[in-house]
């Protein structure tokens, strides 16, 4: 019976040394985590607040404004690619351009029709001067009737006042009022001529010139801002992490993400801390951080800012075909040291003293921390 119960101790110590060699052999994220729950279950939160103690979280080498997924806003065909992986850029400067031959001839005709649009203007402002022009010649012909009308009607009363001198002097004077009428006539012919153009507006001739040059103006702006979208051009000085497209490629607003583009604002690094650690993280706490995969220490920083809301963080499940939610709050850590050369994407490892006096050592003191450092 002491032999069966020797053996099943054993079989139990095997196992249990088996169940160690499991967990050990897991990700270094969740080595970080069994510590922390480790560290938390022994000592408390209201012990990690008197103590000077650490929370460990996992990072990533980032910018504050993070990666961007560029792509064009319209479709086409690629025409040029003008930029390959790792190449610095200029804020504005083209990456990539588009077959924009017919963008080109909407602009040549937007541009033709402005040029029509200014002949007619300049057709509208000459056209004030010969209106004026025409309105002091109607003047002129209109005085001309009216003293041509003064005068035959001189000439009717000179015989009215000779008085009837036989049919002679009777058939004279029936022909010089036929002439009174007749320039009557003509004078009031002269006068409507001179109504008429004193009722044209030159001006609303300029305004509806101005008018169409505004509007062909506008269809010009409209096909040179159509052109700027065949050009994909970088947001901001920066630098290309990856070219996903090839000239002839058809592209469009539903494509996938063409290039891949980092500001080249100041690295940081987002973390993740566990949510049962929230509240012990805050701004402006010393930061230790290592390369996730040899713990090798990398250098210092500090909280900058955490984040306003605790979200869910999905992890591998230590269950086949089963994920397991982590609720982490993240924070950016501003990096105060740090190698030659960091890469964006770069998993790392955070180590943030919670009291925040001090700095920590380059090895984390408490020693279930720096072995899952390792």
């Amino acid at each position: 019976m002491s032999r069966a119960l020797m053996l099943l101790v054993a079989i139990v110590t095997v196992g249990a040394g088996l169940s160690w060699v499991v967990v050990a052999g897991q990700n270094q994220r969740a080595a970080i985590e069994l510590a922390a729950r480790q560290r938390d279950d022994q000592a408390g939160l209201e012990d990690w607040q008197k103590q000077g103690q650490f929370v460990v979280a996992q990072g990533t080498i980032d910018v504050a404004e993070g990666t961007t997924k560029l792509t064009t806003s319209i479709a086409g065909r690629v025409e040029s690619v003008l930029v390959k992986d790792g190449d610095a850029v200029k804020k504005g400067q083209v990456l990539l351009e588009l077959d924009s031959r017919s963008a080109k001839i909407a602009i040549e005709k937007a541009e033709a029709l402005v040029r029509e649009s200014e002949i007619q203007l300049r057709e509208a402002e000459q056209f004030v001067t010969i209106h004026g022009l025409q309105v002091r010649q109607q003047q002129q012909k209109l005085a001309a009737a009216r003293a041509s009308l003064e005068m035959e009607q001189t000439q009717l009363q000179k015989i009215d006042s000779v008085g009837n001198a036989g049919g002679a002097a009777e058939s004279t004077r029936s022909m010089q009022q036929q002439k009174v009428i007749a320039q009557t006539a003509t004078m009031e012919v002269e006068t409507l001529q001179l109504e008429q153009l004193e009722k044209i507006r030159p001006q609303d001739k300029i305004d509806q010139a101005n008018a169409a040059l505004a509007i062909s103006r506008a269809d010009l702006e409209r096909a040179q801002n159509a052109l700027e979208d065949f050009f994909l051009k970088a947001p901001s000085d920066g630098t290309i992490l990856q070219v996903r497209t090839r000239p002839g490629e058809i592209v469009g607003p539903g494509s996938a993400d063409l290039l891949w583009f980092v500001g080249s604002g100041p690295r940081i690094i987002r973390c993740e801390v566990n949510h049962r650690f929230s509240r012990l993280v805050g701004d402006g706490m010393p930061v230790l951080y290592y390369q996730d995969d040899t713990g090798e220490f990398l250098g210092k920083g500090r909280v900058e800012r955490r984040s306003a809301w605790i979200a869910d963080q999905r992890e591998e499940s230590a269950r086949p075909f089963q994920r397991a939610d982590q609720r982490t709050l993240e924070c950016l850590v501003a990096i105060d040291s740090h190698p030659d050369r960091l890469w964006i994407g770069e998993r790392v490892r955070v180590v943030i003293r919670t009291n925040g006096n001090g700095e920590p050592t380059d090895t984390p003191p408490n020693s279930r921390v720096s072995q899952a450092l390792r």
